[in-house]
């Protein structure tokens, strides 16, 4: 599974910078725009991928008893 996870967010995250427009080519010139997108699609996208991940751990009730 976290095999999984790990494709899925490096697809999400090359579809968001492709969005933004981010040429990652050596030669490249990156709008302001660009170099934005590139800062929040490796900063704020896991933020909000892992805060309902980590709603539901704080949350998850389990005691020693529960998880033998």
């Amino acid at each position: 599974m976290p095999e999984c996870a790990g494709s899925i967010g490096a697809s999400l995250r090359l579809w968001m910078l492709s969005y933004s427009e981010f040429d990652a080519s050596p030669d490249a010139v990156n709008s302001t725009s660009a170099i934005m997108g590139l800062k929040y699609t490796y900063a704020l996208l896991p933020t909000f991928i892992f805060m309902p991940a980590g709603l539901v751990i704080w949350n998850y009730q389990i005691t020693r008893e529960r998880q033998q």
